[in-house]
């Protein structure tokens, strides 16, 4: 029998001592307490110390490899401190330098380019009723409203002009009437919300653009401003629309145009180009370059609805009218936001706002506001665009 196998069939009862144990155990064996113990204990002694030894031993290992570990760490933070610190010395050296640049202040506005602001002006709308109960809120109009939004309108115009004069030499502006300026009675509806008849909305009209051109002539201090009229599709004096020459002649606005141009006649400062046609083109000339302006109202566009807006019957239009005449940008009105359909269109927004039938139709919200365009004449392209707010 071998010695763990006599220990195991002889095991320490409860409460021996370990002597008493193996006083039993020599006993048993018939050996003496000094030959049992040469044979069988000091086998059992030797064992338990080479368990205590290889726990040791693992304990050991373990700690010299987290100790590795933490080797490895500490070489790490202090690799990571040496780039710290390199970094925060090069930039200590960079503060410490004096700059030796200076900005020259330059007053010359010979080195200025040659700019061109286009002032965009359409679907005012002026004589029409917006009810706040009408739009939930969102907006009202009326003539009292009407008149002080024209008046905004002019103001801001003229302030945001002189603005780009310190940036840009500017000694002619465009002006663009691009119809829809009163709403007429082309709907029934029109002749119960309407607050002037057509023929009293052109006379009223007529005269906050003689006194809001003038005004602009007055505080810009311009060479000239050319003004470009079309005619929109609420001014018309038949319910249904005309596509034939006759067009123009049925139009109140067109009326008007021509009695404003009549107006500024010996005025050497204005230029009217008043349209006898749906689609207006304009040549901007500048030493050997030239810019083609395209301009209409918009309701020529096919639009009833989809994902993409108007953008994509708008683009087919453009498409097929560059085949004819090819334009540089192109100006349209008609649907009361202002936004940059393409990259060279620019659709305006209206003085009127939010009303009833854009409300009922779940169009987006957008406030009266109007557009402004400023074609540079040195790279013959449009370099910015701005936003004149009417309320």
């Amino acid at each position: 029998m071998t010695a763990k196998e006599f220990l195991h069939n002889y095991p320490k009862k409860k409460n021996e001592s370990n002597n008493a144990w193996f006083r039993r155990l020599a006993k048993i064996s018939g050996m003496s307490e000094k030959t049992f113990s040469s044979r069988y204990y000091k086998k059992q002694k030797v064992k338990k110390h080479t368990d205590i030894k290889y726990h040791f031993d693992r304990k050991e290992r373990i700690l010299k490899t987290q100790l590795k570990e933490k080797d490895k760490l500490y070489k790490k933070a202090l690799e990571n401190l040496d780039i710290t610190e390199k970094r925060l010395n090069t930039l200590l050296y960079i503060k410490s330098l004096k700059p030796e640049y200076r900005m020259p202040v330059d007053n010359e506005q010979q080195d200025l380019h040659k700019a061109i602001p286009i002032l965009i002006y359409s679907d005012w709308h002026v004589e029409e009723t917006v009810s706040p109960e009408s739009v939930n809120g969102l907006n009202e109009f009326n003539l009292e409203i009407s008149d002080k939004r024209i008046k905004k309108c002019f103001n801001r115009s003229h302030k945001l002009v002189n603005h780009l004069k310190t940036y840009y030499n500017i000694d002619t502006l465009y002006i663009l009437l691009n119809g829809d300026i009163i709403s007429g009675y082309i709907h029934e509806e029109l002749k119960e919300a309407n607050q002037l008849s057509p023929t009293q909305a052109i006379k009223f009209a007529k005269e906050r653009i003689i006194a809001g051109l003038e005004h602009i002539k007055t505080e810009t201090n311009v060479k000239k401003i050319i003004v470009q009229c079309n005619y929109g599709n609420h001014g018309r004096t038949t319910l249904k629309k005309r596509f034939s020459e006759t067009a123009y002649k049925n139009s109140y606005e067109w009326l008007m145009y021509s009695d404003i141009a009549d107006y500024f006649s010996k005025d050497e400062t204005f230029e009217f180009h008043i349209a006898k046609s749906l689609i207006s083109y304009f040549t901007f000339l500048y030493k050997t370059k030239k810019f083609v302006l395209r301009t209409f109202h918009g309701d020529n566009i096919r639009f009833a609805g989809g994902v993409g807006g108007i953008t994509i019957p708008l683009n087919k239009m453009i498409l097929r009218l560059d085949q004819n005449r090819a334009a540089d940008y192109n100006i349209i009105g008609h649907f009361h936001t202002l936004f940059e359909a393409n990259k060279k269109t620019l659709v305006n927004g209206s003085l009127i706002g939010y009303n009833a039938f854009a409300s009922d139709l779940g169009f987006e919200f957008e406030t009266p506001k109007q557009g402004l365009l400023l074609l540079d004449l040195e790279r013959m392209e449009i370099r910015a665009k701005y936003t004149i707010n009417c309320d």
